[in-house]
């Protein structure tokens, strides 16, 4: 649960937030787990995905699609700026948007 409700927090910064779990086939199987994850994950709008081997995308299952989030442009822009190398990062990225929209 833990992991669902971070990526819940980062629903600040994205436009669809996921929590992603490696997981043993063990505790793919666990039903009663997986439909109490899947709850939360859809109450709070994120989405979930379990996988057995991350390595392998054909395991990964899509339990939850994420809900489409509209974050304030401001949080999004500090957030890639942070991601991506600081504030001219942004600049160019904004320069570059602004080119293609003329």
């Amino acid at each position: 649960m833990r992991g669902i409700h971070e990526a819940s927090v980062h629903r600040r910064f994205s436009t669809h937030s996921y929590a992603f779990f490696h997981v043993t086939e063990e505790q793919y199987q666990d039903e009663e787990r997986s439909e109490m994850m899947k709850e939360e994950a859809m109450r709070v709008g994120v989405g979930l995905i379990f996988a057995t081997a991350v390595q392998d995308f054909d395991t990964w299952d899509e339990l939850v699609k994420a809900r489409a989030h509209q974050p304030e442009w401001e949080l999004l822009e500090t957030f890639v700026g942070d991601q991506l190398g600081g504030r001219e990062v942004i600049g160019a990225l904004w320069a570059q948007l602004e080119s293609k929209a003329t």
